[in-house]
């Protein structure tokens, strides 16, 4: 008996070694808020960030609480090492404040209310970091033209949010077990774009939005608390095309209001529900696969083009059952041209005039982690919000800035 204990303790030792020297773990050292402060220097001294020319900041071992920066053009590296909070409400890992030109890189964020924000800040870069168990992940406020690349972001009520902010570039990041993954709310003319959102409860959302452009994402298994792949609540003239929407339980929804959006040339496959519209007329739908779905399309008080005309066509329907042994506009000429005799009906006042009869081949869509990627990352998000769940549980309190980004679940 005393074998199988020591043999167990022996184990459970050797996972907990293998643990931290992949999370590069070293003591936190606990300094109170840091700040780089306008002329170049760190505050306090003390505090384990090093910078010999005002340019580059670099950690020199794991630090807790805040950083304040308020130094415009500089670069900020993690080198690896771990930024970890307390999970306290309000907190935040990285804070800039009317910045720009600030480059945020290769740190691991914890633990914090917000891991990054960027308030009223323009042409900063936040690039190849690890969030881990922050309520939101990465929040831009009133923020324009930043780049939002290659970063890991798990374990969070929101993944990415922006909040009246403009014309910013999210791409290559992999956003999973989130609550939500991306969402904007009076938000224009940004750039999402080949992008994992893998296994939130929302993939993304789209509120009071206009004129974004969501493109090559790949939005699969999000279908906690029966949320949705794509969703967008009144919001106009938006591009969704080439996104893979797999998985889900609802695929695309559109509702109240949403108009004048494209929705093109995306794989909507194995879904609950393929897509949804309610009260949202005028979008153009056409050269999507919808595959397998068990329900294609509902449609509730909305009318929308379905095709792209002749000899352009529609949308692939699996479940279509009509044949393709005609041709022409009226599809009364003799020999096939691709395109279904007859329309693919979804309603009296909804229908695909010229359904396409085969799967319509689609441009190379980015490529979900690998599975030994997926399980570090899941690990790594399972084990920090058992460390920090009873702290963030005890602190958030109604009043909390989240209602903002709450009323956005319908």
């Amino acid at each position: 008996m005393l074998r199988k204990t020591d043999s167990g303790i022996m184990l459970i030792l050797l996972l907990v070694g293998m643990l931290t020297l992949l999370l590069n773990i070293q003591p936190v050292k606990a300094t109170g808020t840091i700040s780089i402060r306008p002329d170049g220097s760190v505050d306090p001294p003390t505090a384990p960030i090093s910078s010999v020319d005002g340019i580059a900041y670099t950690f020199t071992s794991n630090i807790s609480d805040e950083i304040v920066v308020q130094r415009n053009n500089i670069i900020i590296d993690g080198a690896g090492f771990t930024l970890q909070g307390t999970g306290a409400l309000n907190s935040t890992g990285i804070y800039l404040s009317g910045m720009s030109g600030v480059l945020i890189k290769r740190i691991n964020i914890v633990g914090f209310y917000s891991g990054i924000k960027l308030a009223w800040s323009v042409n900063n870069d936040v690039t190849g970091n690890n969030m881990t168990s922050n309520d939101f992940g990465i929040w831009l406020h009133e923020s324009t033209s930043n780049v939002i690349s290659g970063n890991n972001i798990n374990g969070g009520w929101s993944g990415v949010s922006l909040a009246w902010s403009a014309e910013n570039s999210i791409f290559e990041n992999n956003v999973t077990n989130n609550e939500h993954g991306v969402l904007l709310h009076w938000s224009a003319n940004n750039a999402i774009t080949e992008n994992n959102m893998i296994n939130n409860g929302l993939g993304v959302s789209l509120a009071w939005s206009a004129n974004n452009d969501l493109t090559g994402n790949s939005i699969l298994n999000n279908v906690k608390s029966g949320w949705y792949g794509i969703r967008l609540h009144s919001s106009a003239q938006n591009t969704i095309t080439r996104n893979n929407v797999a998985n889900n339980f609802y695929g695309i929804k559109l509702l109240y209001e949403s108009k004048k959006n494209t929705i093109t040339e995306n794989n909507v496959t194995n879904n609950s529900y393929g897509i949804i519209l309610s009260y949202a007329s005028n979008n153009m739908i056409h050269h999507n696969n919808f595959v397998s779905n068990t329900n294609q399309v509902k449609n509730y008080a909305s009318i929308n083009t379905w095709d792209d005309g002749y000899p352009s066509g529609g949308n692939y329907w699996s479940d279509y059952t009509g044949v393709d042994e005609k041709s022409g506009p009226g599809q009364d000429q003799l020999r096939s041209d691709g395109i279904g005799d007859i329309s693919y009906v979804i309603d009296a006042d909804n229908r695909d005039r010229y359904p396409i009869i085969r799967e319509i081949p689609q441009p190379q869509l980015p490529v979900s982690p690998t599975i030994f990627y997926a399980l570090l990352i899941t690990a790594i998000a399972i084990s920090s919000s058992i460390v920090f769940f009873v702290i963030r549980k005890k602190k958030k309190q109604s009043d909390s800035p989240k209602t903002v980004f709450e009323s956005l679940h319908v």
